[in-house]
């Protein structure tokens, strides 16, 4: 017994711990995390595939102006963020796809 506080002395002393507030991590950006439109994370990757020069990108464009859509009619879902990069690297995979496209076309 401790001579201070009648404590027991073989049982090992208990701390309070402060728990860190969860921050978001970079999963956050590879999975969506809470209410996330399903068509905004679709966007977001054709949009990426879009970029290698696949001609996803029309397609990136169109899923994502309905996830911009569908989140401002439902408000309660995030992803929005992720939907403009959609459209973004979208228009740039199209854009890139049309200048590749005029080139071949030089050549022939």
């Amino acid at each position: 017994m401790c001579r201070y506080c009648n404590t027991r002395l073989d049982t090992p002393p208990r701390y309070e711990q402060e728990v860190p507030a969860q921050q978001p991590g970079v999963e956050r950006f590879i999975v969506p995390v809470g209410p996330t439109s399903g068509l905004a994370f679709a966007a977001g990757y054709l949009g990426i595939f879009s970029l290698l020069c696949s001609p996803l990108g029309p397609i990136a464009i169109i899923v994502g102006l309905l996830a911009i859509r569908d989140i401002k009619k439902r408000g309660n879902i995030s992803g929005k963020g992720r939907a403009i990069s959609g459209v973004v690297m979208g228009t740039i995979g199209t854009v890139l796809l049309f200048i590749l496209f005029m080139v071949q076309m030089n050549q022939a």
